[in-house]
Formats: C-alpha cells, structure tokens, sequence
C-alpha cells in the first residue's frame, strides 16, 4: 500500500510542484508545537513531488509516496548509525589491551568511530539515492469537482487501487 496525500500545488518548479498539504493526525496532538523545523502545528507540510500528469498551480492533487521508501528511508537515519555505535564498541572492545586503554575507552572509541562511519555510509546512501522515483513523491491524481470534497485537503488514507489520472 502507498501513502497518499491530499494537497495543493503552490508553486512549479521544471517537472516538480510544491504541494501544500494539512499536517498529519500526529502534529495535532503534539504539545512542542513550533519545533518541528521551526514550522507549527498549524503550519502546512510542504512537499516537492515529481509531477508526470502536468498538475497546475491551485490544483488540488494526490501525492504518492511509494510503499516502503519511509521504512526504508528511517532505517538509514535512524536505526543504521545506532547499529553502527554498538556494532563499533562490541568490535573495540578486545583491542583494549593490544591498544594499551581500558576496555571502556576502547568501547567509547569504538562507538563513536561506529556511529561516524555509519553516518557517512548513510549520507553516501542518501547522494546515490537522492534522484532515484522510490523516494520521490508523486503526484498521481488531479482532483476536480466532488471529488475534492471526498476528503478534506491535506488528510492521508492508504489505497492499493492504481492511480486515477
């Protein structure tokens, strides 16, 4: 299943279009309003989406983000450089004594060494992954008449049907 979301096309910009789009249930519940990239609860998402079907400014379009790519994507943000710090300090930790340190200077070492490394590796990740469609949203549908009334600007549902054009 994809995600998509409804929004408005605010700007063009080549082939992509700056789609506005309500924040989603989660921000309005949050208490740190205002933290959150110095954007509030109340301020819209903005989201640069490929846009293939030629959507215009002040239209009100679907965007498609494909399955997986937000697994895949917080994977190499988040989990990757923390297994990256405790594989480091698991891995220093026997060349303590050959090093001459203790074995937990060895591990801070190694942690912070592993955390690094796996840092680079993932913004490497993101350079070679950057233009590729998987983490790319898109624009799938122009929605005309009644149809943009079915759900409010800026909502998220889950569809597996293919996209209306």
């Amino acid at each position: 299943m994809a995600s998509v979301r409804i929004g408005i096309v605010r700007s063009l910009r080549g082939n992509m279009a700056l789609v506005e789009s309500a924040k989603r249930g989660a921000c309005e519940n949050c208490s740190e309003n205002g933290l959150c990239f110095g954007a509030g609860k109340d301020t819209p998402d903005k989201i640069l989406a490929r846009n293939p079907i030629g959507a215009v400014t002040g239209n009100v379009v679907e965007v498609r983000l494909a399955e997986g790519a937000m697994l895949k994507a917080s994977f190499f943000v988040y989990l990757f450089p923390l297994l990256g710090m405790i594989a480091g300090a698991f891995l220093a930790s026997p060349l303590a004594g050959p090093l001459g340190v203790e074995s937990d200077t060895a591990s801070l070492l190694g942690a912070v060494g592993g955390f690094a490394l796996a840092m680079l590796v993932s913004m490497l990740y993101d350079r070679v992954s950057r233009g590729k469609s998987l983490y790319q949203p898109e624009i799938c549908a122009i929605r005309t008449g009644a149809d943009v009334c079915m759900l409010p600007a800026g909502s998220e549902k889950t569809e597996e049907e293919p996209p209306r054009t």
